[in-house]
């Protein structure tokens, strides 16, 4: 397994190209956080060529990239002349518009001021080493009225172990408690020379249940620990780090950010680069490797995941992406020869890859396309296919094995950029994260790697982001779910094959219908506070015919930004 992850690392370093700008080694960017949709904006308005968005979470190098280039361009492309206005009002606007943009990349560059400055993008000396022993802590106090559901365990064609929470779900894995939790967090980061990065979060638990489970009410986490070792464009990723693979706001459905980081030893190229010679006109690529221990506590112990990602922009506003994922080994599984490692790893089969061909492994493939539409505002358009089961027809490949997003961003509404608005639309087909052989399914500690609808169900996501001022925004998400109970069969073609995957036992849908609303304020320094209020409706509550309930969770968040009191640089 290491020996291919090697190999591949070594090809990626042959194709890359140089490039003019410095990649220091630097920690990653959690999905989710504000960052992401400043650039967004930035790249709407012009001021920097749109990034590959298929392969997240970013390094902090690749923000710094960015906010250079838009710092660059700012001035261009929004100069303070007002003699091509003729119209007093007119210009007012765009004043406000300049003045939203322009405090949008002062709050980049103070958040990523390190960053620039080790990737040589400012007047200062790079230092060689850079300590920060808490950069950022977080104090969290949460109520969640809502037991957690748990999927059906076995649908006739596979199964899986996973529950999950709507109200509280991607946010890496941190647990969610049915009752009063209250955690503290801290965050250190290390960087030495242009070459390696370190990030660890350690997280402190206080969980008071409301179901008398009788376990731990005290829990010490290790959230995420890795370093970063880099390279021109190749860094090697070695330690528990998050991976989120799709143009979606979670990712796609193979990689999500709700499960906790996977403890992986990865290979990635941080930034897009360009092939040498002539085939730099093809576009650019980002390339991702890794191999991941899934650990203890499944029915097949220390399992490992697999996989890679090839990211490819063949044009400015384009972008596609391939993934493949494959589960494999563990106790008790079955043994892997060097070629079938090797096979199943890139998905070539040497079992065969027809419906009745021995299972050693658990595999899932992934396509994403994304088109980005300038004069509309930015708007993003893109969509998502998963293959859980290859079938042996079209039909039966797009409808019993595959699973679809779609969806569109608009990362400013209006004028400025102080609104975007996301729509994604899901299906999930009855076998997706589900396996014959690996009986917890795609899941880690019983959570989805992918999304969280799981198999057989439907959802709709809707986020309005808005700012209000410089110091006052608010996030609103609309999301409606169905996840169905129904028990399938494989039933036979007249030649004794595989066919169609048919219903062999119709059971209730669990429909969800939720509402959450995220004012924050910003404090000095970066500093936030952050209030999470969501009502959930549960309609035939745990696949419970008629039966209804109301849900709620209210969640309190302070994170305190210590990045300029404990920053130590030595040169």
């Amino acid at each position: 397994m290491i020996k291919i992850l090697h190999l591949c690392f070594f090809l990626c370093i042959l194709t890359i190209s140089s490039s003019s700008f410095a990649h220091p080694a630097s920690s990653y960017v959690h999905v989710g956080d504000r960052a992401y949709r400043d650039i967004e904006m930035l790249v709407s308005h012009g001021l920097c060529y749109p990034p590959i968005v298929d392969q997240k979470p970013f390094a902090r190098s690749e923000f710094a990239r960015m906010i250079a280039e838009a710092s660059k361009n700012f001035d261009e492309n929004f100069p303070l002349s007002k003699e091509t206005f003729s119209d007093y009002r007119e210009y007012s606007k765009y004043l406000s518009k300049r003045a939203f943009i322009e405090s949008a990349l002062r709050r980049l560059k103070r958040y990523f001021n390190d960053d620039l400055l080790m990737a040589g993008l400012l007047e200062e000396p790079a230092p060689d080493l850079i300590i920060k022993p808490i950069r950022e802590a977080r104090f969290d106090l949460n109520y969640l009225s809502e037991a957690p559901l748990r999927i059906i365990s076995n649908n006739g064609i596979g199964k899986a172990d996973a529950v999950v929470n709507p109200l509280s779900d991607y946010v890496e894995g941190r647990h969610a408690v049915f009752g009063f939790q209250s955690a503290i967090e801290a965050d250190t980061s290390f960087n030495a020379t242009k070459y390696f990065a370190a990030q660890a979060t350690f997280r402190l638990e206080g969980n008071m249940y409301r179901n008398n489970r009788g376990e731990d009410i005290i829990k010490p986490l290790f959230q995420e620990g890795y370093g970063v070792l880099q390279a021109a464009d190749a860094a090697i990723t070695l330690g528990r780090a998050p991976i989120s693979w799709g143009p979606g706001e979670h990712g796609g459905l193979l990689l999500t950010n709700d499960p906790r980081p996977l403890d992986q030893i990865g290979f990635s190229t941080p930034s897009p680069f360009q092939l040498p010679w002539v085939f730099r006109h093809l576009g650019h690529w980002r390339i991702g490797l890794f191999g991941a221990n899934l650990g203890p506590n499944r029915d097949h112990p220390y399992a490992w995941l697999t996989g890679y990602r090839l990211s490819y922009q063949p044009a400015k506003y384009v972008e596609l992406g391939f993934g493949n994922i494959t589960m494999m080994g563990g106790e008790g599984a079955p043994s892997l020869s060097a070629l079938d490692v090797f096979g199943e790893f890139w998905g070539f089969r040497p079992a065969g890859t027809s419906p009745d061909s021995t299972n050693k492994t658990n595999h899932i493939m992934e396509a994403a396309v994304l088109i980005r539409i300038p004069p509309a505002a930015g708007l993003t358009l893109y969509g998502v296919l998963a293959n859980e089961d290859k079938r042996d027809t079209l039909v039966r490949f797009f409808r019993d094995g595959s699973s679809y997003l779609a969806g569109f961003y608009l990362p400013r509404v209006g004028n400025t950029g102080k609104v975007s608005l996301r729509f994604e639309f899901k299906r999930m087909c009855a076998i997706m994260y589900r396996h014959s052989l690996y009986y917890d399914g795609f899941t880690l500690d019983r959570l989805f790697i992918g999304d969280d609808l799981g198999s057989n169900a439907l959802g709709t996501h809707l986020r309005v982001d808005m700012d209000v001022n410089e110091k006052v925004s608010v996030g609103a998400v609309f999301d409606w779910d169905k996840r169905g109970s129904n028990i399938y069969k494989n039933a036979r073609d007249p030649d004794g094959s595989l066919g169609d995957i048919v219903v062999a036992k119709r059971g209730p849908s669990d429909i969800r219908y939720r509402f959450l609303l995220e004012p924050e304020y910003t404090l000095g320094n970066a500093s936030s506070i952050t209030l999470r209020t969501g009502y959930e409706r549960a309609l035939n509550a745990g696949y419970v015919q008629g039966l209804s309930r109301n849900n709620w969770i209210i969640a309190l968040s302070l994170k305190l930004n210590l990045d300029s009191k404990l920053n130590f640089k030595f040169y």
